[in-house]
């Protein structure tokens, strides 16, 4: 299982902060980097070689610290996004960054624009492209929303009015291809469906509502583009998120059917306090079975597991 660098800083941060201090993004990666630095008497150069894995039954291999990204454009400026991709890229040897174009988050935020987070990865690549084939690049699509300022910030200018997110073939290529110009690049290496078109229990809801069930794009029309855009060289794999059992094995009956690889990962919420993919999702991803890689999100449980949420105390300030 594949864990997210910005813990690493999340925790350092809470464990050597006051209580009442609340240090920004460059103060953590100084605390990330001293740690990995000093705290064991480690250089750069002593620092053991990250691990790496194969995603799932694709060619791609990575460290199995991955870099997060979604915070980049809202609450991380396009500088601190570079020191960040600096240190973990270059220094750590990290090799996995995780990003989508519906990054950064909240989206409620003032500043919140669509696409921001790419772009801040793009200026990077393109400010050190000799590190494009050296990194294995993740993006995601988004799935079924309506309304949606992501579907419109696809264009230049925006659409308007905003179309809906679906994952319908002509979306689907949108999606990519706005994906790819935001990040200066000519492919992505892993290209993740965010969240099915279909309702799914997700974002912490865990129980099925049959009320909610809608008429939805066929997985068989999404798999055809994915295939498209893998023919093409514009992705090298693709993925699921927030997906489910059905989910799973209905991808890979599909993928069998038309004669294309099964999809590598899911990106799924996982960690010491949010255990559901230990129960249906763990066989069906199972490398004897559909081996689809698991790639966790919200690896700190939203933050609980850093300690930094007491029973009886406020929030800490600025969080």
């Amino acid at each position: 299982r594949l864990g997210l660098l910005e813990a690493l800083p999340t925790i350092l941060s809470a464990s050597a902060k006051p209580a009442d201090a609340a240090p920004g993004p460059m103060l953590r990666l100084s605390l990330l980097s001293a740690f990995a630095r000093g705290a064991y008497g480690m250089t750069t150069a002593a620092r053991p070689k990250l691990a790496m894995r194969f995603l799932g039954s694709s060619n791609l291999e990575v460290t199995e610290a991955c870099l997060g990204t979604m915070t980049w454009g809202v609450q991380n400026s396009e500088e601190e996004a570079h020191a960040q991709l600096d240190y973990a890229v270059k220094e750590c040897g990290v090799n996995f960054i995780d990003t989508a174009e519906l990054y950064p988050v909240p989206l409620t935020a003032p500043e919140w624009r669509a696409g921001k987070t790419e772009e801040f990865i793009g200026s990077w690549l393109s400010a050190n492209p000799e590190w494009r084939e050296k990194v294995v690049l993740a993006s995601k699509v988004a799935g079924f929303m309506p309304n949606s300022r992501v579907a419109a910030e696809r264009t230049v200018p925006p659409t308007d009015p905003p179309p809906d997110c679906r994952l319908d073939r002509s979306s689907v290529r949108a999606a990519c291809e706005a994906s790819l110009r935001r990040l200066q690049t000519s492919y992505v290496d892993l290209y993740q469906l965010h969240w099915p078109d279909r309702y799914v229990p997700a974002f912490g809801a865990t129980t099925y509502d049959f009320g909610r069930e809608r008429d939805s794009v066929a997985v068989e029309e999404t798999a055809r583009e994915i295939k498209a855009l893998l023919e093409e060289g514009k992705i090298r794999a693709y993925g699921l998120s927030n997906e489910t059992p059905y989910g799973v094995c209905q991808w890979a009956a599909v993928a069998a059917k038309l004669g294309m690889p099964p999809p590598a990962t899911i990106q799924n919420a996982y960690s010491l306090l949010t255990r559901g993919f230990e129960e249906a999702l763990a066989e069906a991803c199972s490398p004897r079975h559909h081996n689809v890689g698991l790639l966790p999100w919200s690896v700190l449980c939203g933050g609980l597991l850093t300690g930094k949420y007491r029973q009886g105390a406020g929030a800490p300030a600025g969080s």
